[in-house]
């Protein structure tokens, strides 16, 4: 397909279809809404693992009436739509930059980093990240939640708070394992 209603660039789009009656630009929009149901997919797989899910009937083999138990699958789908939605809230609160990726990359990039986490005897619980590239992203974020003094329950209301590795320690500490 080219698409030349527009007066740029020509732009090609390689489709493989047997329809030979609906106009080419009706396909090209058609294969474009395609696309972001086939992301969603791939969102909801891999990101999310939906396709991991508790069986929702028993394995017994001598039983006689199989019943569907929906509870354990409707707790996990729950779960897994609750951190979804969480990931997003968190996202939305970044740069603009950042709202269009998707939840698996979002968790990549700043979620599943490498930190050191410390108590320390007057009830704080401090979270140091290593330094990464893009952590500039997330100090505004780490920032409100370390003024808003957050409690956490279950680890006797000690105060949550973080901080991050400067790029000079980062960079010291990278010269110091890579010296030997």
């Amino acid at each position: 397909l080219n698409e030349k209603e527009k007066e740029e660039k020509d732009k090609f789009y390689p489709i493989y279809t047997g329809d030979e009656d609906t106009p080419v630009f009706d396909l090209l929009v058609e294969y474009r809404s395609r696309q972001n149901h086939e992301l969603c997919y791939r969102v909801l797989t891999h990101d999310l693992s939906l396709d991991a899910l508790p069986k929702s009937y028993p394995l017994d083999p001598k039983a006689e009436k199989v019943q569907f138990r929906d509870k354990h699958l409707m707790l996990v789908g729950w779960i897994k739509a609750l951190a979804f939605k969480t990931i997003n809230d968190f996202k939305e609160s970044l740069d603009e930059k950042y709202h269009r990726m998707t939840a698996g990359t979002i968790v990549r990039k700043f979620l599943d980093r490498p930190a050191t986490i410390k108590t320390t005897a007057d009830e704080i619980v401090v979270v140091k990240f290593d330094y990464f590239r893009e952590c500039n992203a997330l100090k505004s974020y780490c920032d409100k939640i370390n003024q808003s003094n957050l409690e956490i329950s279950w680890l006797k209301d000690k105060v949550l708070g973080f901080e991050f590795e400067s790029e000079d320690e980062f960079k010291k500490l990278k010269s110091f394992f890579s010296a030997g």
